[in-house]
């Protein structure tokens, strides 16, 4: 399961465009100017999508910590 948090911040020009994403252990935190239009309607897919849309990802996703191609096994014949 995965753990977030919402930090609203001052507000700023262009605030669909500073959504920021970032990863503090087993949590993923997202900064959403406080003037965003849907700031206390979103849930964590919507958070995820402003961040995307905003790029200002500075993520993040699990994958970064597991292999991503499993080991080869050697082939004995």
């Amino acid at each position: 399961m995965t753990n977030y948090q919402v930090q609203f911040i001052l507000p700023v020009d262009n605030p669909e465009k500073n959504v920021r994403i970032t990863r503090r252990k087993a949590t993923v935190m997202f900064e959403v100017p406080i003037n965003h239009p849907d700031a206390h309607k979103m849930g964590f897919m919507d958070l995820v999508a402003a961040a995307d849309l905003s790029g200002l990802l500075g993520l993040c996703t699990p994958l970064n910590n597991k292999r991503l191609t499993p080991k080869k096994e050697s082939i004995k014949e």
